[in-house]
């Protein structure tokens, strides 16, 4: 593709986590997005995700799949990953059973669903809201593999750095404030301050009745498993060499208290224990996700 702005690593590392289960994990697959290994396969976004990759192909038996960075470090994160990505789409189906028609996206990064379900063409509109390099690059993208942006997709670009609204960009490319939605944040609580966060949640809260909130946060570092503790630090300190550094985690009633001072009602928290109950205890080899990452349901 032509040269131009770059996603963010994050939002590629996100990316290949999905790819990579469906390519070197056996069947069957706890979530299944087979657009984004086409969307992410570019040796220079691989490269500049931390990935060493030939030009002429991105991903073969040698490439970055089988590198030690996808099968060890790569792998105790990719339970979390897909897990996260099911748990928003089962909700997504049953918000859109309700009668919601507005999905939010903050921090959307490489997410496919627009591409992936086409089914939900008509009756949900995707509002991607993310830094304007990594939609420009996705953007281009999608045309060059699909012809064009699905009618159904939003790119909604806000700059986090300058404290742009969110919320007003959202109107400003056709969000309706009036009609409930849900809002989705994956990935991102660990990278901004508690303030920040409880904004966030304030700015849900203004929204219309019934608008639904989802997000993940990760747990501090003494409340998880020691064995997990080594890929944590590992983790935490790639992400910091990359400006990205992690600054927050939480104890669930920490996260709870957050959204209740903020006007949101109907909490519950959802651990990684029950993702593992649910969707990996079958599975023929020892993936799961990660303890360390959870998440909470809030109601407006």
């Amino acid at each position: 593709m032509a040269e131009g702005p770059l996603p963010d690593p994050t939002a590629v590392v996100a990316a290949l986590n999905r790819a990579a289960h469906l390519v070197l994990d056996p069947a069957p697959h706890v979530f299944v997005d087979d657009a984004v290994l086409q969307l992410v396969n570019v040796p220079v976004v691989l490269r500049h995700a931390g990935f060493d990759v030939p030009d002429e192909h991105a991903v073969r038996p040698d490439g970055w799949l089988f590198s030690p960075r996808a099968l060890e470090w790569f792998r105790g994160w990719r339970g979390t990953f897909v897990a996260r990505a099911r748990f928003v789409e089962e909700l997504v189906l049953k918000e859109v059973e309700r009668g919601v028609n507005q999905l939010v996206l903050l921090g959307a990064g490489l997410d496919t669903l627009a591409l992936r379900r086409t089914d939900l063409d008509g009756h949900l509109t995707v509002f991607e809201v993310d830094q304007p390099a990594t939609q420009a690059w996705k953007a281009q993208r999608i045309g060059e593999l699909f012809g064009s942006v699905p009618s159904n997709l939003v790119f909604a670009p806000v700059d986090f750095e300058t404290a742009a609204s969110w919320r007003d960009e959202l109107v400003a490319v056709g969000f309706d404030v009036e009609r409930p939605a849900l809002v989705v944040s994956t990935g991102v609580t660990q990278y901004i301050t508690k303030e920040a966060l409880a904004a966030t949640m304030s700015d849900v809260a203004s929204l219309a009745r019934g608008t639904t909130f989802v997000c993940t946060f990760l747990i501090p570092l003494e409340s998880i498993p020691a064995a997990e503790r080594q890929l944590r630090t590992i983790t935490e300190e790639r992400a910091a060499e990359r400006g990205a550094p992690w600054i927050s985690s939480y104890q669930p009633a920490e996260m709870l208290e957050v959204a209740a001072t903020a006007g949101l009602a109907a909490v519950g928290h959802v651990s990684a224990a029950a993702w593992d109950d649910a969707w990996f205890q079958m599975r023929p080899d020892d993936l799961h996700p990660a303890a360390g990452e959870h998440a909470i349901v809030a109601r407006r």
